[in-house]
């Protein structure tokens, strides 16, 4: 059965593992390692703001999988809309809805918080394909490189 939930002080060790695992898999892993300390404070920052929401998913007593967001204020729009930061699910729980779970919690804390949007972020095309299905607007798409 899965959980899903608001994160405890208690999950942020799993938290950071996590999030180390997310950046050592994905094209961050070019900019450096995974910063713990970074990881846990952002964690801590957000779960502590009436404006940030962490939570996570467990299954059978462990976690396995989170998403994390805030609602910032709006550069140049008059439009509340939450913002994803950092979503993750295990990759053998990929398959189970996990993820769409949380994404729903997250929504849900979004509606509750005021905001009339969710902003994602695609990864790679098979997240953005994710997202196609369940109906979201592609409005951006971002590109990095080393200056």
């Amino acid at each position: 059965m899965t959980t899903i939930r608001h994160a405890e002080p208690a999950d942020l060790a799993r938290i950071v593992e996590m999030g180390e695992t997310f950046v050592a898999s994905s094209h961050f892993k070019d900019l450096g390692p995974a910063d713990p300390h970074r990881i846990a404070a952002l964690t801590r920052t957000l779960a502590q703001h009436p404006d940030g929401c962490v939570f996570v998913a467990e299954v059978e007593g462990r976690v396995v999988g989170m998403l994390a967001g805030h609602i910032p204020v709006h550069p140049m729009l008059d439009v509340v809309m939450a913002s994803e930061l950092v979503w993750w699910v295990d990759v053998a729980h990929r398959t189970s809805r996990v993820g769409l779970r949380l994404l729903t919690a997250f929504e849900g804390w979004a509606r509750d918080h005021g905001a009339s949007h969710v902003q994602m972020i695609a990864p790679n095309e098979k997240v953005a394909s994710f997202y196609d299905r369940l109906k979201f607007e592609r409005v951006e798409i971002a590109y990095a490189r080393r200056v």
